[in-house]
């Protein structure tokens, strides 16, 4: 009985362990009043063949929809209406992915009469995707404020899910509390 306890409590810790969390940075200057920021518009495309926002660098035209409209989503939940005719904000994202490799090795592993000895490794290959959101003072067009978010992207995990979960977790400082 000890040894099933054993495992159900590794069990619920590698779940724990295993489930994705986005890793968020942010900065901003702090001598800006965040409070009269009210309006924001897209930064203006760089390249009329691109269908994303200035410097969005992801040649995926679905995730760059995916994300934009999960950023319009968080701005708008945080009182900041998107206008075309002089926003206060501009915004910018550039979003990359990577392949990426976790290795893990055990000392040990759980047979069928509980721990046997030996070494135990498990490669997990997936991708990792990255967002870089900008927001930027549209008179001075100086930057204001800047989130990075990182995610690991599962097979079969809806990217519209994703995206979504990813900029709720990168707005959820912002504004800033000065």
């Amino acid at each position: 009985m000890k040894a099933h306890a054993s495992v159900l409590l590794f069990c619920c810790a590698a779940f724990f362990v295993g489930c994705s969390s986005v890793d968020v940075r942010t900065d901003y200057d702090r001598d800006v009043n965040f409070a009269s920021y009210r309006s924001f518009d897209w930064m203006e495309r760089h390249n009329p063949r691109d269908g994303g926002p200035r410097g969005t660098g992801f040649n995926d035209p679905l995730a760059q929809r995916h994300i934009q409209q999960a950023i319009e989503r968080e701005l708008v939940a945080k009182g900041v209406k998107k206008i075309e005719n002089n926003p206060d904000l501009l915004v910018a994202f550039h979003a990359t992915s990577r392949n990426a490799v976790d290795v893990e090795r055990y000392g040990y592993r759980y047979g069928r009469w509980g721990r046997v000895r030996g070494t135990v490794t498990t490669v997990e290959r997936y991708k990792e995707g990255s967002v870089v959101e900008d927001l930027i003072d549209a008179k001075s067009k100086d930057l204001v404020w800047r989130g990075v978010a990182q995610d690991a992207l599962r097979k079969g995990e809806n990217r519209m899910e994703y995206f979504d979960e990813m900029m709720k977790q990168l707005f959820k400082e912002y504004p800033p509390k000065q």
